[in-house]
């Protein structure tokens, strides 16, 4: 007999999780793989309650190079050296750059959702644009990723 998981007991396990690793080491990170429609993406849930500094989401990258920029990050933010600043990222993703953008984490609750479950008075983010394997931005005419939603963007 083959049983499927609660969808609600897997989420408040995961949530749980997530919690505990926000304790233990000041951040985590959520991969949502997508699938059905959806592009996959990765945010951080930490930084701000942590830090003070907005999470950060980014979509359509492979989730080893998400880890690593954003481990980098939260290496900076735990040094207390600001982690992100709106524009240009140099050498965000390897070798190539990247371009950050402070978004309405309150207004995208399904993108942030379990950092939105466990700090919902936190309502800034991070956008984080990668390129594509050509060095090309999502705005650019000659892109060839995974074009990402654009979450609206704070100034």
């Amino acid at each position: 007999m083959n049983v499927t998981p609660d969808k609600s007991l897997i989420l408040e396990q995961t949530i749980e999780r997530v919690r505990n690793r926000v304790g233990a080491r000041g951040w985590d990170l959520v991969t949502v793989s997508g699938g059905g429609g959806v592009i996959p993406f990765c945010y951080t849930v930490g930084f701000q309650a942590t830090w003070g500094h907005p999470d950060i989401i980014v979509f359509g990258v492979l989730e080893s190079f998400a880890t690593a920029a954003l481990t980098q990050v939260a290496s900076r933010l735990r040094g207390k050296d600001w982690g992100l600043p709106d524009g240009t990222l140099p050498k965000f993703f390897g070798k190539r750059d990247g371009w950050a953008c402070f978004v309405r984490a309150d207004a995208y609750a399904h993108y942030f959702y379990v950092g939105q479950r466990l700090y919902p008075q936190h309502t800034h983010g991070i956008q984080v644009f990668a390129p594509d394997s050509y060095g090309n931005m999502p705005w650019d005419r000659a892109y060839n990723g995974i074009t990402p939603p654009v979450l609206t963007v704070l100034h």
